[in-house]
């Protein structure tokens, strides 16, 4: 099974397009957005997919940190 994560913070624009091309090129996949507490209707649209969703908080400031530990922790969760 693929599992794709995609990194998110107000991506509304967006998000449909990217969330349908993964879904296009591999329609099983499963698809984990991680959001960064979006104000817009990012995690809106992505539930409509049937897209996971994760969230995570880093107070509107880039930080790489947490990033790691979404890349590094993230993925093992994923079930095959």
């Amino acid at each position: 099974m693929i599992h794709i994560f995609i990194l998110c913070y107000n991506e509304e624009n967006i998000i449909e397009t990217t969330i349908k091309h993964y879904q296009r090129m591999f329609p099983s996949c499963t698809i984990t957005i991680c959001d960064n507490e979006s104000t817009d209707k990012s995690v809106e649209i992505a539930k409509k997919f049937k897209c996971k969703i994760h969230t995570y908080k880093t107070d509107g400031k880039v930080n790489d940190f947490v990033y790691n530990d979404i890349k590094e922790n993230l993925w093992r969760e994923a079930k095959t």
